[in-house]
């Protein structure tokens, strides 16, 4: 079930909340629970019931074994114990992750490498599996180290089932919702908190129906014709995608809090403006900001300690950290390539800020977006070979065209081989310059408005406000209706 479908917004939603607001002015919390927690595992099997038994599976297998981690440490039992439980929880784990989400693609690697026919299993990959395995690969981790309280079951499946941040984060610290759901929910809702949240969400859906869906349609048209783009419809096709790819992430994320906000839970903020970056340090401070703090404590800081000390082994690590993340963004070389090259360039980047040599910000800002605008590229590729494809034809191999209404001023490009025309035909053969147009005004939203999450903050509760949430609401109403198929969020798929 999607956010911007019509099941959810006019049946699941007004449902679930409705009652929730009714049970909360019980004052008991344990029947919030009970609700929220069914109702997250109805929305979570309502495309594939199959679904569900990986889950519940998931959660019980990990609830077991922090439950044996706090024992252990309660009782102060040998390190060599603990540390085993801890790694029967860790490889479970990343042994259910594996089976779901790379058996087929390391079959189909090792099929190509030896030579061999193998048939691929046939595997149903549960849509969110990254994201709530590397939830409670975090309580794993603090149960081990005893930084955090012991919790009862029921707080255990609600944090890690809460329904709006299940599917594609933002990526939760499930201990870090314990004390809320205990908190919050023993006392009657708060309006503000209804009204944050639903602004939130209002704009969330602006976001994804109205323009990401909008930017897939010539982003998805480009890469179907990779091979025959003039330089113009290449790089107008990868700017659309790294737009499209913020837009409905970021959309997802204000739907996912908004939808927190509502149910009383403060989710974490996921994206600050992250295309104002002017390196890639700070972009990673700023995009999927969840996932960034897990591979820093989680993986990155494990790695440098396991490595000798000294400032070529931690950028060593960052490499490393940086290769995993790529990997468990999905099973493809092109993943691969992208978070390699992504820790490359955080090791330079690194490496120039040791050096005096300083860029302006211009420059150090079209830099850093010009690399992530490439290497969202291979990020969207089928393959390796489709991600060539398309470079070839960011380089010109089918050579440069200008709109027509350039040829008077600029005719005499005529003698480099330069044409004049229609330009966007592979994109969009009805509105040559749309996509285009689109884009860089889209673009210009990303780099200059405000965060969604800041402007939320900072509304006053006056009538201007309430119409302008409602005009925005309206907005991502009509694309939704309108739209002749709601589209699933790019990172269902990761």
């Amino acid at each position: 079930m999607l956010f911007s479908s019509k099941e959810f917004l006019f049946l699941f939603l007004p449902i679930v909340a409705i009652v929730f607001v009714m049970l909360r002015r019980f004052g008991n919390y344990r029947l919030c629970q009970w609700w929220v927690m069914s109702a997250s595992l109805f929305f979570y099997g309502w495309s594939d019931l199959r679904q569900v038994p990986v889950l519940l599976g998931s959660v019980l297998f990990n609830y077991v074994v922090c439950s044996w981690l706090y024992r252990l440490n309660t009782e102060n039992t040998k390190a060599f114990l603990a540390r085993t439980v801890f790694w029967i929880g860790i490889i479970g784990n990343l042994a259910l992750l594996g089976y779901y989400k790379y058996a087929v693609w390391l079959t189909d690697v090792y099929s190509q490498w030896a030579g061999i026919a193998v048939a691929p299993p046939g595997i149903l990959q549960p849509i969110g599996i990254s994201f709530y395995t590397i939830m409670q690969i975090m309580v794993l981790v603090d149960a081990y180290e005893g930084d955090t309280e012991r919790a009862g079951f029921m707080d255990y499946i609600t944090s890690v089932t809460f329904f709006p941040c299940l599917l594609s984060g933002p990526i939760l610290q499930p201990t870090a919702v314990w004390a809320q759901i205990r908190e919050q929910w023993s006392k009657p809702s708060k309006a503000e908190q209804f009204v944050g949240g639903i602004s939130l969400f209002s704009i969330g859906l602006v976001k994804k129906a109205a323009i990401a869906d909008s930017l897939a349609q010539w982003a998805n048209s480009g890469f179907e014709m990779a091979g025959s783009l003039t330089v113009v419809e290449a790089w107008t096709v990868a700017l659309c995608y790294t737009l499209q790819l913020y837009f409905d992430f970021s959309g997802y994320t204000d739907m996912a809090v908004g939808l927190g906000r509502m149910f009383g839970i403060s989710l974490p903020v996921n994206f600050n403006t992250p295309f104002r970056s002017r390196n890639l340090i700070e972009f990673w401070q700023r995009w999927h900001m969840s996932l960034s703090s897990f591979i820093t404590g989680y993986v990155y800081i494990p790695i440098a300690r396991w490595l000798p000390a000294g400032f070529g082994w931690s950028l060593q690590a960052i490499l490393a950290a940086m290769l995993i993340s790529g990997l468990w963004h999905g099973a493809n070389w092109t993943f691969v390539v992208w978070g390699g090259l992504h820790g490359l360039a955080i090791v330079v980047n690194h490496l120039w800020a040791r050096t005096k040599i300083r860029l302006g910000a211009p420059a150090s800002w079209g830099l850093t977006f010009l690399f992530l605008l490439l290497t969202f590229v291979i990020f969207r590729a089928k393959n390796i070979d489709e991600a060539i494809t398309m470079y070839k034809d960011l380089l010109g191999q089918h050579g440069l065209m200008l709109p027509t209404v350039l040829a008077d001023k600029l005719g005499f490009l005529n003698g480099l081989g330069i044409q004049f025309g229609a330009c966007m035909t592979h994109i969009d053969p009805g509105m040559t310059n749309r996509p285009l147009v689109f884009g860089l005004t889209f673009l210009v939203f990303a780099v200059f408005f405000q965060n969604s999450d800041k402007f939320v903050e900072e509304m006053q509760p006056t009538l201007e406000t309430a119409i302008i949430i409602a005009v925005i609401f309206a907005i991502g109403l009509f694309h939704m209706i309108s739209a002749t198929h709601i589209s699933q969020f790019l990172y269902f798929q990761f």
